[in-house]
């Protein structure tokens, strides 16, 4: 979204002139940061509550793992993927299924 206010009109010109500036909106809350180290073997999960440490757990980097990650973070209190950000890495090869 782009704030179209003026910031300021050039003095002495015929055209007035607006500036573009980028801002941030924020459309929902975030209530849960979740890392995902990726391993050819393994996905290691860390979930952050914006407090605390809400849950860490380590999954076969299979299908059946992943889904059993996300069974554990349906537990979670007031739990909704909208208002999750989800952040990994990739090693050389270590992706899989994500």
């Amino acid at each position: 979204m782009w704030d179209t206010r003026p910031v300021s009109k050039v003095s002495n010109s015929k055209a007035n002139t607006l500036s573009l500036t980028p801002k941030l909106i924020c459309i929902v809350d975030i209530c849960y940061f979740i890392g995902i180290d990726t391993a050819k073997a393994t996905l290691d999960w860390a979930v952050f509550d914006g407090k605390k440490m809400a849950l860490q757990t380590s999954t076969p980097n299979t299908i059946a793992g992943i889904k059993t990650a996300l069974r554990f973070l349906k537990t979670l209190p007031n739990w909704k993927p909208a208002e999750a950000v989800f952040c990994m890495n990739i090693p050389r090869g270590g992706r899989r299924h994500l």
